[in-house]
């Protein structure tokens, strides 16, 4: 049984590291160009999300993926984007939930993914968008947002 768990975690693990996009942490030290927006996602550590690589598409492309304790940075052109969160594990891949956003020029906007859930005492204002699935965005108020980033690690 023992075996059976450990080869199970392994395919996880290389799941979830197959093909990642290419890292674009460096954008987090450049000075935001003015009339872009900066936008980090975090993913914190979790049973469940552990078992799964979470790609993250903005205006649908890929721009790399989080996993548990990472986050990723990336700069856009301030206006409206859509953001999507794609979960790739053992079974399927699959969006679970996608997002219409305004980000603001020269502002960073901070997004966790995380389990959907009711609790109304969990971190962030749940995004609004697309039904979730299992997992969704919530946005973070900045000072949050900016403690998730300093306790994480960069993604890619």
């Amino acid at each position: 049984m023992l075996k059976l768990i450990a080869s199970i975690g392994l395919l996880a693990l290389l799941c979830g590291c197959a093909g990642s996009a290419a890292v674009v942490e460096p954008q987090q030290t450049r000075p935001l160009d003015g009339r872009q927006g900066r936008m980090y996602f975090t993913r914190a550590t979790g049973l469940v999300g552990s078992l799964a690589a979470a790609e993250i598409r903005v205006d649908g492309t890929s721009v790399g993926r989080v996993d548990g304790d990472t986050h990723l940075v990336v700069d856009r052109p301030a206006g409206r984007h859509t953001i999507s969160v794609y979960f790739i594990g053992l079974l399927a891949t699959n969006v679970q939930h996608e997002a219409v956003v305004q980000i603001q020029a020269g502002t960073s906007t901070y997004f966790e993914v995380r389990q959907a859930e009711t609790n109304t005492r969990a971190t962030g204002r749940p995004v609004a968008g697309t039904a979730p699935n299992l997992f969704m965005f919530y946005e973070l108020d900045p000072g949050t947002g900016a403690a998730a980033v300093a306790r994480t690690k960069a993604g890619g």
